[in-house]
C-alpha cells in the first residue's frame, strides 16, 4: 500500500499483514477505521494490531485488542516499567 502521506511496505505473513514505513503512522486512527469497518461488516473475531517505533534511539512499541464495541490498549514500555517496580517490591518484601 502506498500513501501520499507516508511510504509503507506490506506484505502478508502467516501471523497476518505487515505493514512498515518511514513515518510513525497514527496508530489510533487506524485502530479506529478498523473498528468502524468491523461494525460495519459485522466481524465479530477480534483484530490485534501490534506496533513498534523505530528512530534513531530504540522507543517502545505496544499493542492494541479491538472488537466491535472495545479497544485495548498497552504500551509495552509502560508494562515493562510497571512489571520491572513490582518485582523491585517483591524482593524488598523478601528481604525484609
Amino acid at each position: 500500500m502506498r500513501s501520499r502521506y507516508f511510504q509503507t511496505h506490506d506484505s502478508f505473513i502467516p501471523e497476518g499483514l505487515y505493514v512498515a514505513g518511514e513515518e510513525n503512522p497514527n496508530i489510533e486512527m487506524i485502530a479506529d477505521i478498523v473498528q468502524i469497518t468491523m461494525q460495519q461488516f459485522h466481524l465479530t473475531m477480534p483484530v490485534i494490531i501490534e506496533w513498534a517505533n523505530f528512530c534513531s534511539r530504540p522507543r517502545p512499541g505496544g499493542f492494541v485488542v479491538i472488537t466491535q464495541s472495545h479497544q485495548r490498549w498497552l504500551n509495552t514500555g509502560r508494562w515493562a516499567d510497571r512489571q520491572l517496580e513490582g518485582l523491585k517490591r517483591e524482593a524488598a518484601f523478601q528481604s525484609a
